[in-house]
């Protein structure tokens, strides 16, 4: 409850702080403050696609924290989503003539090839005690020139006014008309309850939360922490992978060049603040989404930069981040 409540108050200052910065940043704060927060509200329209974004945000948030329940940190969510966002255009592009089917394939193996990259740090860190932090960042940074290398090179659309792939054929069905929302936001929920039950209900989950509490502990209890290591890291590149497969199909329709940068730490920020919790990272996602849009309206409407969302996850992260070394330092003294 502690905890909670001092979640609370970092988002009241981060809050807070964005509202004095508007004031001081615009001409008209009042009319920016509304766009920021109020705007993707404003009609079916904004607030659809306010909601269309909210769903691979959940799935990228539920993969990092997979990691965070055994005390292990994804840092390369950005190329994760951006590689498994190409890997599933490739793929759908490939497997075109099979319609909806290709979706499907298209995410599967977007999710292997997060897995993947994930694995490997997975891999360095049971067998050479290798961060993975710094891998899992290293390895991001790499994927994110070779993808950037195929969206503007071999697979570049010539038709297009964006640095951009060519479009997919099949996209998910659309459930609220006229914005962008899709069934993706349906899939999301379900994976948010799916891992819930995982997290709270099966072996896996518990020996993942008594891993994150103390790792030697759980080793002497008979606990194979490698083989929870391998399975959770994988499992958390994988979401991520699947997330950028989402945005793909909910929303772009191809690969944008960059448009997966930031989303990675918003998606760590959104874990952290909602405590690993699934069914917590669905408003906290849909609260990040929203400022995130707002900021986009804001930019539109007002005189201020859409840089403001970055500012507002930029103020949490620093903020909560605090607040987790706090309480890890206090666990420790404890033990």
């Amino acid at each position: 409850m502690r905890k909670i409540k001092g979640l609370l108050t970092i988002f009241l200052i981060s809050t807070t702080i964005l509202v004095v910065l508007i004031f001081l940043m615009s001409s008209s704060p009042l009319n920016t403050i509304y766009q920021v927060f109020f705007g993707p509200l404003s009609s079916p329209y904004f607030f659809g696609n306010t909601l269309s974004h909210t769903a691979p945000l959940i799935v990228s948030s539920i993969g990092i924290a997979i990691a965070l329940k055994c005390n292990l940190i994804n840092l390369g969510g950005d190329g994760q989503m951006y590689f498994g966002a190409l890997v599933a255009t490739i793929v759908a592009l490939y497997f075109g003539p099979l319609g909806k089917i290709s979706i499907l394939i298209a995410l599967i193996v977007a999710s292997l090839a997060g897995a993947f990259l994930a694995f490997i740090s997975a891999y360095l860190k049971v067998k050479f005690d290798t961060s993975e932090l710094i891998s899992s960042y290293l390895i991001s940074i790499a994927i994110t020139y070779l993808t950037s290398y195929f969206v503007t090179g071999p697979l570049q659309d010539p038709a297009s006014n964006l640095q951009s792939t060519q479009k997919v054929d099949s996209m998910l069905s659309k459930i609220y008309l006229p914005s962008n929302l899709s069934t993706s936001i349906i899939y999301a929920l379900i994976i948010a309850f799916i891992f819930y039950y995982i997290f709270t209900k099966t072996k896996f989950g518990y020996e993942n939360k008594i891993i994150g509490y103390n790792r030697e502990f759980a080793r002497y209890g008979g606990i194979s922490v490698d083989k929870n290591y391998l399975i959770s890291f994988s499992l958390s590149g994988a979401l991520v992978a699947l997330s950028g497969g989402l945005y793909i199909f909910g929303n772009y329709q191809s690969v944008i060049k960059g448009f997966s940068a930031g989303l990675g730490f918003s998606a760590l920020t959104i874990s952290l603040i909602a405590l690993s919790n699934p069914l917590a990272i669905i408003p906290v996602a849909f609260l990040f989404s929203l400022i995130d849009q707002g900021s986009i309206m804001a930019m539109q409407n007002s005189d201020i930069s859409s840089d403001m969302a970055l500012l507002f996850q930029a103020i949490v992260f620093l903020l909560i981040t605090s607040n987790t070394l706090l309480g890890e330092k206090k666990n420790a003294n404890n033990n």
